[in-house]
Protein backbone atom coordinates (compact mmCIF):
# COMPACT_ATOMS: atom_id res chain seq x y z
CA UNK A 1 0.00 0.00 0.00
CA UNK A 2 2.95 2.33 0.57
CA UNK A 3 3.67 2.77 -3.15
CA UNK A 4 0.20 3.95 -4.34
CA UNK A 5 -0.27 6.06 -1.21
CA UNK A 6 2.96 7.97 -1.77
CA UNK A 7 2.24 8.36 -5.46
CA UNK A 8 -1.42 9.35 -5.43
CA UNK A 9 -2.33 10.43 -1.89
CA UNK A 10 0.86 12.35 -1.13
CA UNK A 11 0.91 13.40 -4.78
CA UNK A 12 4.33 12.55 -6.20
CA UNK A 13 2.64 11.22 -9.33
CA UNK A 14 1.46 14.75 -10.16
CA UNK A 15 4.88 16.40 -10.20
CA UNK A 16 5.63 17.77 -13.66
CA UNK A 17 9.37 18.22 -13.21
CA UNK A 18 10.23 14.53 -13.55
CA UNK A 19 9.34 11.79 -16.05
CA UNK A 20 6.56 9.47 -14.77
CA UNK A 21 8.76 6.40 -15.14
CA UNK A 22 11.41 8.00 -12.91
CA UNK A 23 8.85 8.92 -10.24
CA UNK A 24 7.35 5.42 -10.22
CA UNK A 25 10.73 3.81 -9.59
CA UNK A 26 11.72 6.53 -7.11
CA UNK A 27 8.63 5.79 -5.04
CA UNK A 28 9.25 2.04 -5.17
CA UNK A 29 12.81 2.46 -3.92
CA UNK A 30 11.92 5.08 -1.30
CA UNK A 31 9.05 3.09 0.21
CA UNK A 32 11.13 -0.11 0.18
CA UNK A 33 13.66 1.55 2.47
CA UNK A 34 11.05 2.81 4.94
CA UNK A 35 9.07 -0.45 4.96
CA UNK A 36 12.24 -2.49 5.46
CA UNK A 37 13.30 -0.44 8.48
CA UNK A 38 9.76 -0.41 9.84
CA UNK A 39 9.63 -4.22 9.85
CA UNK A 40 12.31 -4.35 12.54
CA UNK A 41 10.65 -1.72 14.72
CA UNK A 42 7.35 -3.59 15.11
CA UNK A 43 8.07 -5.21 18.49
CA UNK A 44 4.43 -6.01 19.27
CA UNK A 45 4.53 -9.19 17.19
CA UNK A 46 7.82 -10.24 18.81
CA UNK A 47 6.38 -9.82 22.30
CA UNK A 48 3.29 -11.82 21.40
CA UNK A 49 5.33 -14.74 20.06
CA UNK A 50 4.08 -14.44 16.46
CA UNK A 51 7.56 -14.22 14.96
CA UNK A 52 8.95 -17.66 14.10
CA UNK A 53 12.64 -16.93 13.73
CA UNK A 54 13.74 -20.29 12.30
CA UNK A 55 11.00 -20.48 9.68
CA UNK A 56 11.31 -16.79 8.85
CA UNK A 57 15.10 -17.03 8.45
CA UNK A 58 14.89 -19.98 6.06
CA UNK A 59 12.11 -18.31 4.11
CA UNK A 60 14.11 -15.08 3.90
CA UNK A 61 17.33 -16.82 2.85
CA UNK A 62 15.67 -18.60 -0.07
CA UNK A 63 13.52 -15.61 -0.96
CA UNK A 64 16.53 -13.29 -1.02
CA UNK A 65 17.66 -14.94 -4.26
CA UNK A 66 14.26 -14.29 -5.81
CA UNK A 67 14.27 -10.75 -4.46
CA UNK A 68 17.57 -9.92 -6.13
CA UNK A 69 16.26 -11.20 -9.45
CA UNK A 70 12.92 -9.43 -9.03
CA UNK A 71 14.40 -6.04 -8.14
CA UNK A 72 16.69 -6.03 -11.17
CA UNK A 73 13.85 -7.18 -13.41
CA UNK A 74 11.58 -4.42 -12.10
CA UNK A 75 14.15 -1.75 -12.91
CA UNK A 76 14.14 -2.59 -16.61
CA UNK A 77 10.33 -2.52 -16.84
CA UNK A 78 8.51 0.81 -17.25
CA UNK A 79 7.18 2.07 -13.93
CA UNK A 80 3.59 2.33 -15.15
CA UNK A 81 3.61 -1.34 -16.15
CA UNK A 82 5.04 -2.34 -12.76
CA UNK A 83 2.23 -0.47 -11.02
CA UNK A 84 -0.41 -1.95 -13.32
CA UNK A 85 0.86 -5.47 -12.60
CA UNK A 86 1.00 -4.62 -8.89
CA UNK A 87 -2.70 -3.71 -8.91
CA UNK A 88 -3.55 -7.08 -10.46
CA UNK A 89 -1.26 -8.88 -8.02
CA UNK A 90 -2.80 -7.19 -4.98
CA UNK A 91 -6.36 -7.87 -6.14
CA UNK A 92 -5.55 -11.52 -6.67
CA UNK A 93 -3.89 -11.59 -3.28
CA UNK A 94 -6.98 -10.16 -1.61
CA UNK A 95 -9.22 -12.77 -3.23
CA UNK A 96 -6.87 -15.59 -2.24
CA UNK A 97 -6.63 -14.31 1.33
CA UNK A 98 -10.41 -14.01 1.62
CA UNK A 99 -10.77 -17.56 0.32
CA UNK A 100 -8.29 -18.76 2.90
CA UNK A 101 -10.15 -16.99 5.70
CA UNK A 102 -13.42 -18.64 4.71
CA UNK A 103 -11.80 -22.07 4.56
CA UNK A 104 -9.88 -21.54 7.77
CA UNK A 105 -6.15 -21.67 8.33
CA UNK A 106 -4.36 -23.83 10.80
CA UNK A 107 -2.36 -22.48 13.75
CA UNK A 108 1.10 -23.37 12.48
CA UNK A 109 3.30 -23.20 9.43
CA UNK A 110 5.81 -26.00 8.92
CA UNK A 111 9.39 -25.18 7.96
CA UNK A 112 9.38 -27.43 4.91
CA UNK A 113 6.38 -25.63 3.45
CA UNK A 114 8.36 -22.39 3.15
CA UNK A 115 10.69 -23.72 0.44
CA UNK A 116 8.29 -23.98 -2.55
CA UNK A 117 6.98 -20.43 -2.18
CA UNK A 118 9.98 -18.50 -0.80
CA UNK A 119 11.63 -17.74 -4.14
CA UNK A 120 8.36 -16.62 -5.76
CA UNK A 121 7.47 -14.34 -2.84
CA UNK A 122 10.98 -12.89 -2.85
CA UNK A 123 10.77 -12.22 -6.58
CA UNK A 124 7.40 -10.48 -6.22
CA UNK A 125 8.71 -8.43 -3.32
CA UNK A 126 11.71 -7.25 -5.34
CA UNK A 127 9.82 -6.69 -8.59
CA UNK A 128 7.01 -4.64 -7.04
CA UNK A 129 9.04 -3.12 -4.21
CA UNK A 130 6.64 -4.41 -1.56
CA UNK A 131 7.18 -6.00 1.81
CA UNK A 132 7.10 -9.74 2.31
CA UNK A 133 3.76 -9.52 4.09
CA UNK A 134 1.93 -8.21 1.02
CA UNK A 135 2.87 -11.31 -0.94
CA UNK A 136 3.33 -13.71 1.96
CA UNK A 137 -0.07 -13.45 3.68
CA UNK A 138 -2.05 -14.55 0.59
CA UNK A 139 0.25 -17.57 0.32
CA UNK A 140 -1.18 -18.75 3.64
CA UNK A 141 -4.31 -19.85 1.78
CA UNK A 142 -2.09 -22.57 0.34
CA UNK A 143 -0.57 -23.58 3.68
CA UNK A 144 -1.79 -24.16 7.25
CA UNK A 145 -0.72 -20.86 8.81
CA UNK A 146 -2.78 -18.46 10.87
CA UNK A 147 -2.95 -14.77 9.98
CA UNK A 148 -0.93 -13.78 13.05
CA UNK A 149 1.74 -16.37 12.24
CA UNK A 150 1.89 -15.13 8.65
CA UNK A 151 2.39 -11.53 9.78
CA UNK A 152 5.00 -12.55 12.34
CA UNK A 153 6.99 -14.71 9.91
CA UNK A 154 6.79 -12.05 7.23
CA UNK A 155 8.42 -9.42 9.45
CA UNK A 156 11.78 -11.16 9.12
CA UNK A 157 11.56 -11.62 5.37
CA UNK A 158 9.94 -8.20 4.79
CA UNK A 159 12.84 -6.40 6.41
CA UNK A 160 15.44 -8.31 4.43
CA UNK A 161 13.55 -8.19 1.13
CA UNK A 162 12.80 -4.47 1.34
CA UNK A 163 16.33 -3.53 2.39
CA UNK A 164 17.72 -5.54 -0.54
CA UNK A 165 15.28 -3.87 -2.92
CA UNK A 166 16.15 -0.45 -1.48
CA UNK A 167 19.88 -1.13 -1.92
CA UNK A 168 19.35 -2.15 -5.54
CA UNK A 169 17.27 0.96 -6.25
CA UNK A 170 19.59 3.25 -4.31
CA UNK A 171 22.50 2.06 -6.45
CA UNK A 172 20.54 3.34 -9.47
CA UNK A 173 19.58 6.63 -7.78
CA UNK A 174 15.94 5.77 -7.10
CA UNK A 175 15.76 6.43 -3.33
CA UNK A 176 14.96 9.69 -1.55
CA UNK A 177 16.28 9.15 2.03
CA UNK A 178 14.59 12.16 3.69
CA UNK A 179 11.16 11.24 2.32
CA UNK A 180 11.77 7.63 3.32
CA UNK A 181 12.51 8.64 6.93
CA UNK A 182 9.34 10.74 7.10
CA UNK A 183 7.39 7.75 5.80
CA UNK A 184 9.11 5.58 8.42
CA UNK A 185 7.99 7.80 11.29
CA UNK A 186 4.38 7.72 10.15
CA UNK A 187 4.50 4.02 9.39
CA UNK A 188 5.92 3.20 12.82
CA UNK A 189 3.16 5.10 14.60
CA UNK A 190 0.46 3.60 12.38
CA UNK A 191 1.88 0.09 12.71
CA UNK A 192 1.94 0.31 16.50
CA UNK A 193 -1.67 1.49 16.66
CA UNK A 194 -2.94 -1.12 14.19
CA UNK A 195 -1.11 -3.96 15.97
CA UNK A 196 -2.66 -2.93 19.28
CA UNK A 197 -6.12 -2.91 17.67
CA UNK A 198 -5.63 -6.24 15.87
CA UNK A 199 -4.26 -8.10 18.89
Amino acid sequence: MAVPLLLYLVGLAYLDDYPPDFLDHLVIGTTALSVGLNAYIKRVHWRRGNVKVKTGAVFAAVGALGNLAGANAGLVVHGHLVLFLLSIFMNRGCLRTERGLRRGWGPRFELGEAWPTAFAVGFASGFFGIGGGSSWCPVCSLAPASTSSAVGISLISAGIFCMMTAATYMWRGFVEPVLSMLYLVGGTAGGYISARIAY
